[in-house]
């Protein structure tokens, strides 16, 4: 195992998903949906954005400043927690 494997911890089911509904599926939605205008609204008015530095923030107090690992059907994604 290298030194990053050893350090990257693998984000909780629950976890993952949260992070997919709260920051991955607005993301998605903004940019794969064209920018289309009711979008947009939708997003503006949830504050879709504020979502993020939340997020990232709880799963570094839980999981540390290491980079997260996360399941993503077929793919593991590293979310990096910390600059």
């Amino acid at each position: 195992m290298t030194g990053i494997e050893q350090r990257t911890r693998r984000a909780s089911v629950a976890d993952t998903l949260r992070f997919g509904a709260r920051v991955g599926a607005p993301f998605v939605a903004a940019g794969a949906i064209a920018r289309r205008k009711p979008v947009m609204g939708l997003l503006e008015r949830r504050q879709s954005n504020a979502a993020v530095p939340v997020e990232v923030t709880r799963l570094r107090q839980r999981y540390g400043s290491a980079p997260l690992a996360m399941k993503a059907g077929p793919r593991t994604l590293a979310v990096v927690l910390s600059p």
